[in-house]
Parts: C-alpha cells; sequence; structure tokens
C-alpha cells in the first residue's frame, strides 16, 4: 500500500524556543513522549509531530544558517507530513521511498535536494541515538 504525501509548512511555536539539553521539551524528546497542542514546538495542520521528532529536528537544524534553515524545516515539514503521523523512529524505507515518489512533479535536481535533506535528518538522528535505524543508508 503506497501513502499518500502532502506537503504542509513547518511552523516553529513563536512562545517556544527551539528545544536544548536544559528544556523539559529536550527531556520529553528522549522519553518519546508527545507535546499537548498548547505546548507543541512545531504545528502541522491537523497532525502534531511527537516531541521526540520536533527535538531532532530542532537539533538537526542547530547551527545551520537562517536560509538553510528555512529550507530544511520545509523539507522536514513535508517529510513528516508524508508520513501522515508516523514518528520518525517508526519510519521505513518504504515511507522514505514514498517521499521521493511525492516530489516526482519537482524537477530532478531539486528532487535530489529534498530527499538528500531528509537523509540527512535520518542519518543524523540515527548517528546522535534518536532514531534506532538509518533508513537513508540503504536508500538510492
Amino acid at each position: 500500500m503506497r501513502r499518500q504525501c502532502w506537503v504542509m509548512s513547518l511552523i516553529w511555536h513563536p512562545a517556544q524556543a527551539a528545544p536544548d539539553r536544559e528544556t523539559p521539551v529536550f527531556d520529553q524528546a528522549i522519553a518519546g513522549n508527545a507535546l499537548a497542542p498548547s505546548e507543541s514546538v512545531i504545528a502541522f495542520g491537523e497532525a502534531t509531530p511527537t516531541c521526540a521528532d520536533a527535538a531532532l529536528i530542532a537539533l538537526w537544524l542547530d547551527g545551520r544558517p537562517p536560509a538553510t534553515r528555512r529550507v530544511y524545516e520545509a523539507d522536514a515539514a513535508a517529510l513528516l507530513a508524508c508520513l501522515g503521523g508516523v514518528p520518525l523512529r517508526q519510519a521505513t524505507l518504504a515511507d522514505l521511498q514514498a517521499f521521493a515518489a511525492s516530489l516526482a512533479r519537482l524537477a530532478p535536481a531539486s528532487r535530489a535536494r529534498h530527499v538528500a535533506a531528509a537523509k540527512s535528518l535520518f542519518t543524523f538522528g540515527h548517528r546522535i541515538g534518536l532514531l534506532p535505524t538509518d533508513v537513508a543508508r540503504v536508500y538510492h
């Protein structure tokens, strides 16, 4: 069964800073807890990612130039929208392939950049121990 993907924009909640190791948000992320809607760090229309996903994305974006952050935030939002509520910890190679397929309308170079960003997120998450596997490793 193929998963249908919709692209949605990533919005940082204005009342909160990005999670870091001194915030309860990061502690909740490590525990795998989801935030209540009033505590959301990232909002996705109807689907709010788990706190772990929000913290992982914030860590992945940390230290990147503002323009890169904006582009990668949009890429992460599109990936999470494509996952349809499945946490990044549970994403599979098929999910990454569905994400890539959802980008078919884009030029090859644009599609490759979006997929590279998603792969980077999965690899980073696995490298720091927040994701159990690196599904991007076998994607080509």
